[in-house]
């Protein structure tokens, strides 16, 4: 059913996804604005903007994790909110938080979490979580406990976890965060590998990450523009 949907969807045109007319309020003052963001199939969106600008607020609401005030989301040419999200609509995506949770259990469990969660057992399974520990450098770490992981180890998983699922739109919230340079250059490599398979969103505060994206967007008090 949801290959039917995302074939659908390919036959359309239409956007892998959208925001339209959002809008998101807080107590403290902060207002995000989006009256019309849209991305591209396969592409590689940048996001960046000072600490308060509101990218993760964004992209919370792009995956789907929490909803807007006002507003709509268009995922893989369906209207999402108002109302409930179906499981259908969260499997199309992957949004992996700038403050990930691991799962107490070995480095190889979390991995394959998701697949787990899915339904997915057996070999299949196993042949798809030890070609991702492989995909990214994780082989030796298969086993270990995932409280003995480093900060940008433990990163490092969660974004495998991520990646195992093969979604249609990955979304990475500061994910360069806590990595040291080889695994942010080694970031670099797997995103532009995804280049037309996966629609890819990710925020940082380093303007020169965005050298592998399609297209940049500027945050600046809850407001978005493009940068390029």
């Amino acid at each position: 059913e949801q290959i039917r949907a995302e074939l659908l969807w390919l036959l359309t045109g239409a956007p892998a996804l959208a925001a339209r007319g959002i809008r998101r309020s807080f107590p403290e003052g902060f207002s995000l604005r989006v009256e019309d963001f849209a991305v591209e199939a396969g592409s590689i969106c940048g996001f960046t903007g000072p600490n308060g600008a509101g990218k993760t607020v964004l992209l919370e609401i792009l995956g789907l994790v929490e909803p807007p005030d006002e507003g709509g989301i268009e995922l893989l040419g369906r209207r999402i909110f108002p109302g409930p999200v179906s499981r259908e609509e969260r499997t199309a995506l992957t949004f992996v938080m700038q403050r990930p949770y691991l799962f107490r259990g070995t480095v190889a469990w979390n991995v394959g979490y998701g697949l787990a969660a899915r339904g997915l057992a057996g070999p299949e399974r196993k042949r798809r979580v030890d070609a991702c520990l492989e995909r990214f450098g994780l082989g030796d770490l298969a086993g270990a406990d995932v409280r003995r992981l480093s900060g940008g180890e433990a990163r490092w998983v969660a974004i495998a976890r991520g990646c195992v699922l093969e979604p249609a739109i990955l979304i990475l919230d500061e994910p360069d965060a806590h990595l040291d340079e080889p695994h942010v250059e080694a970031l670099d490599g797997l995103i532009r590998g995804m280049r037309g398979s996966t629609t890819v969103l990710f925020s940082t505060h380093d303007p020169a990450r965005t050298r592998i994206c399609d297209h940049v967007f500027a945050l600046d008090q809850g407001a978005v523009q493009q940068a390029r």
